[in-house]
C-alpha cells in the first residue's frame, strides 16, 4: 500500500450486469486508483491489456489499451466497462464482459503517491521542445500513449536510457521489435519530464492529448543527496 500499488484477481460467473446494477469488488487500496489495467487472462479470443484513468472526461466508462494504436474509447451499458467507484472509493464496478462466466481477470491498480507516482493527461505543441509536464520527482519509468488518436503505447526509463536526449530505447508494449528508437527523446528533470522531439502523433503532436503514468525510483522524501 504505500507504494500505492495493487493487484486484484477474480473470476466472473456470467451475471448479467449493466451500470445501474454492476458488481463491486475491493481494488486493495487505501485510495480510489488513479490509474489501473486489467486483462482476461484466461479468455483466449480477447488478447486486451485495457487501461483506465481517472479524472479524464467520461473516465468511469473509457479505456485505452496498452497492445493496440487505438485511442480512447468509450464503452457504454452491458459491454466491458470498469469504473473506478465515485461512491465508494475502496471498490470497482464491474459491467458487461468483465464478469464473463468462468473468465479469469486481472486488475492492476495506482493510485498517486506523493513524491513517487503521478498520472494524468498533458496536450502537445508540435514543437521540438515540448510541453514540460510536473510531477513533482525525477521520473526512473514513464509510459505514454495519445489518447485522442491513434498510436503505440510507449515506455521510457533510465535504466536503458541513462542520459537526456537519449532516444535509443523505446519499448512499444505488444510489438515483436518493441525495444527500439525512433527519435521520440525526453528530457527527465528533478521535478518532471519533457518530449523533446516528435514522431508522427506518437509523442508530441500539436493539439494531440496524452495520457502519462510516471514512476520515481524511490519516494522523493526517502532520498539522500548523491
Amino acid at each position: 500500500k504505500e507504494a500505492g500499488f495493487s493487484i486484484t484477481k477474480w473470476t466472473g460467473d456470467g451475471t448479467s450486469l449493466s451500470v445501474s446494477t454492476p458488481v463491486n469488488l475491493g481494488h486493495g487500496l487505501s485510495k480510489a486508483p488513479k490509474f489501473s489495467i486489467v486483462y482476461p487472462h484466461s479468455d483466449s479470443s480477447n488478447s486486451g491489456w485495457w487501461w483506465y484513468l481517472g479524472d479524464y472526461g467520461d473516465s468511469q466508462a473509457s479505456r485505452g489499451r496498452l497492445n493496440s494504436q487505438s485511442g480512447l474509447a468509450g464503452y457504454m451499458d452491458g459491454q466491458n466497462a470498469l469504473r473506478h467507484n465515485m461512491v465508494n472509493e475502496e471498490v470497482i464496478s464491474l459491467t458487461g464482459n468483465f464478469y464473463d462466466n468462468n473468465i479469469n481477470h486481472v486488475y492492476y491498480a495506482w493510485h498517486e503517491v506523493e513524491g513517487y507516482s503521478k498520472f494524468g493527461v498533458f496536450t502537445g505543441n508540435g514543437d521540438n521542445m515540448g510541453p514540460f509536464v510536473y510531477c513533482g520527482f525525477k521520473p526512473a519509468l514513464l509510459w505514454m500513449q495519445p489518447i485522442t488518436t491513434s498510436e503505440h503505447f510507449t515506455s521510457f526509463d533510465v535504466a536503458r536510457n541513462a542520459y537526456n536526449g537519449n532516444s535509443n530505447h523505446i519499448l512499444y508494449v505488444g510489438l515483436a521489435n518493441g525495444d527500439s528508437g525512433d527519435g521520440g527523446n525526453h528530457d527527465f528533470f528533478a521535478s518532471g519530464f519533457r518530449i523533446t522531439n516528435r514522431t508522427g502523433n506518437r509523442y508530441n503532436a500539436n493539439g494531440v492529448k496524452y495520457m502519462f503514468a510516471a514512476w520515481a525510483e524511490s519516494p522523493y522524501k526517502y532520498g539522500t543527496a548523491k
